[in-house]
């Protein structure tokens, strides 16, 4: 089975100093989620198990002090969030 990777988006532009870096959950290539900039980290990750091929957000009750901490718990914890949620990816549209 393939792991997550990270990926960190950092704002550009005049008004960069206003927002947060996007910390984004990727799984085969494809973005499945997202982890919040700001402790606790709060992981969300992009649902398409709905009948009619819709998706939606669905947040875990896990919270990380770091990010380095919510990293290793999503790469842990890979198989159960696997096999209890059918991720959206973009190459299934």
């Amino acid at each position: 089975m393939k792991k997550f990777t990270f990926k960190t988006d950092k704002p550009t532009g005049r008004y960069r100093s206003f927002f947060d870096p996007i910390y984004e959950i990727k799984y085969n290539k494809s973005v499945v989620g997202t982890i919040s900039p700001k402790p606790p980290h709060r992981v969300r990750l992009m649902v398409s198990d709905l009948p009619d091929g819709h998706w939606r957000w669905v947040q875990l009750k896990y919270r990380g002090e770091t990010l380095p901490e919510t990293k290793a718990w999503l790469l842990e914890n890979q198989e159960a969030i696997m096999e209890k949620y059918h991720l959206r990816q973009e190459n299934q549209l």
